[in-house]
């Protein structure tokens, strides 16, 4: 996995967004589709006209920030939308709604280091299940399931791997033990980094890997940061409020004491929008229906 992790990260983009053919060669020219996107798309009843390109909504990224604050919008975009079980009450409503606001702001103030690229390849489901191996040999035969590579914020590649755990974010369970899953997931890390180091100290020697293209030492420093925790509350909306108020709230905006005192923070728009989402979630409760999006068939080709 860590040479294959290399291979990925080597190619430079000065956009984000998917690649497409132009004659011999691949440019960015799309945006990206990500795992996501898909999930909501074909799961959630998302029209997928909020994530497709307009006037106001660019088909590819000029820089990091402004492709994480448009995934923090596809949060906000979510809970509106949504029509049913979106919040369990009034409380649940406005803590929701808060950490999303929150959340586009630290996105939009997020000084990456390599905000404007070089940006890299990327695939949202890059894991050891889409590997395949020869059993008697141990050799990588292929890598599968790579419709969710594009071109992505460079810090997606730094940040240590979701997959150490062997499963999905959306099934991690450190809301039961915070500390032990911490502990269980940096053991994975330690060896995943000593296997990566070895890697890139072959390809150094000989002569397909670059000092500049090293991965391990930044991994390993992106644990010390919230580095890790945006990009991944970032990427996936199904554990959005769990990341935010687990590991991103305190850590940009200081002791939290009441959410009244979080509601402070949001500007008058979205102080205005606070009072009126519940009312406008509760309407749609009491409707019972669903946007039709999709036609029987269209769900059936999904």
């Amino acid at each position: 996995m860590g040479c294959l992790a290399l291979e990925i990260s080597k190619p430079r983009f000065t956009r984000i967004g998917a690649l497409v053919q132009q004659g011999e060669d691949f440019v960015v020219g799309r945006r990206p589709l990500t795992f996501n996107i898909n999930a909501l798309i074909t799961s959630a009843n998302v029209t997928p006209t909020g994530y497709t390109s307009t006037n106001s909504a660019p088909s590819t990224f000029e820089s990091a920030v402004e492709y994480l604050s448009a995934l923090a919008e596809h949060h906000l975009t979510l809970l509106r939308k949504q029509r049913n079980n979106a919040a369990t009450d009034e409380a649940d409503c406005r803590k929701k709604f808060i950490a999303r606001c929150l959340f586009r702001k630290l996105a939009r103030n997020n000084s990456t280091e390599y905000r404007h690229g070089p940006f890299q390849l990327y695939c949202d489901d890059f894991r050891p299940s889409n590997v395949l191996v020869d059993v008697e040999s141990f050799r990588v035969n292929a890598v599968i399931d790579l419709e969710f590579t594009y071109v992505a914020p460079t810090e997606f590649t730094y940040v240590t791997p979701w997959w150490l755990m062997l499963q999905s974010p959306e099934d991690w369970d450190f809301e039961i033990d915070h500390c032990g899953f911490l502990s269980h997931y940096k053991s994975r890390l330690h060896q995943f980094l000593d296997v990566l180091r070895s890697c890139e100290y072959e390809k150094i020697a000989d002569g397909t890997l670059l000092e500049s293209q090293r991965l391990a030492a930044r991994m390993e420093s992106s644990m010390g940061s919230s580095l890790f925790w945006v990009c991944i509350a970032a990427r996936y909306s199904s554990m959005f409020d769990d990341i935010y108020w687990n590991f991103l709230d305190e850590l940009y905006y200081g002791s939290f004491r009441s959410i009244e005192d979080r509601a402070q923070l949001l500007d008058e728009r979205e102080r205005t929008k606070l009072g009126e989402i519940f009312q406008m979630k509760m309407e749609q409760a009491k409707e019972r229906t669903l946007d039709e999006n999709f036609s029987t068939d269209d769900l059936v080709d999904l």
